[in-house]
Formats: C-alpha cells, sequence, structure tokens
C-alpha cells in the first residue's frame, strides 16, 4: 500500500472508531470463545472499566459477574442457531433491566467468526411500563 493509500486507511479506521465511540449502547466484538476482541467507550462506561481492562475478558464474567454464560445469553444462542438473536435480562446486582442483541459476522466459509454484541439499558423504559 503506498502512503497515500495507507493514510486514507488510517483516517478510515479513525472516522469508523469516531462513529462507534458516539454510539451510547454498549457495543462489542465477541468472539466464538466470548471473549470481546473491540469495545466502544459505552461498554467502558457501562462496565466501569477502562477498555484495556475489557479487551481480552469473556463477556459473561465483567456483564454479569459470572463464570459461565447465562442460559438466556443471546451470543451463545447465536453459535448454535447462526442468526441474530435477542433477550431482555435484569441485572439484580445492578437493578436494571438490559436489552441484549447477538448479530453473528461469518468468515469466508461461512463459519460464525464473531459477533456484534449491543447491550442497551431499558431500564426507564421498563419501569414506565410497570407503572403504567
Amino acid at each position: 500500500m503506498d502512503h497515500a493509500g495507507g493514510r486514507y486507511y488510517k483516517k478510515a479506521l479513525d472516522d469508523w472508531q469516531a462513529t462507534f465511540d458516539s454510539v451510547h449502547d454498549s457495543i462489542m466484538l465477541i468472539d466464538k470463545n466470548h471473549r470481546i476482541v473491540k469495545a466502544n467507550r459505552a461498554t467502558a462506561e457501562f462496565l466501569s472499566l477502562p477498555l484495556e481492562k475489557i479487551i481480552g475478558r469473556h463477556c459473561y464474567e465483567l456483564v454479569h459477574g459470572s463464570h459461565e454464560s447465562p442460559s438466556v445469553c443471546p451470543f451463545s444462542k447465536t453459535l448454535v442457531s447462526k442468526k441474530f438473536e435477542e433477550a431482555e435480562m435484569y441485572l439484580p446486582e445492578r437493578d436494571m433491566w438490559i436489552w441484549v442483541t447477538s448479530s453473528p459476522i461469518f468468515d469466508e466459509h461461512g463459519d460464525i467468526a464473531m459477533a456484534t454484541h449491543v447491550i442497551r439499558d431499558v431500564t426507564a423504559h421498563r419501569k414506565l411500563e410497570e407503572k403504567l
């Protein structure tokens, strides 16, 4: 890649990272072993950890404080179904409701290489529904 092409590529990555970090929902890229490969700034805020302490860790350890994936985990379901999965979960230690989605990313052989994992805090919405 020539020097100009390298600058263009770096700018494209920087622009993508800025977009990724501007989203208010937690977004993670997770490999087949439930390890976080990449995460946005909202993930660091959600988990109250710097990104360097998030990358490489198992998502279920950080989100659920457990040593294995919960049975309702959309990512675990995506690994089996090979399609988009979603679930609403309650985190009792945070008194928080979250909406979690998992979308597979396939490799050149059609196997799941990783997935996007999005977490949205829906606590306020859930409490409003309960009042109604």
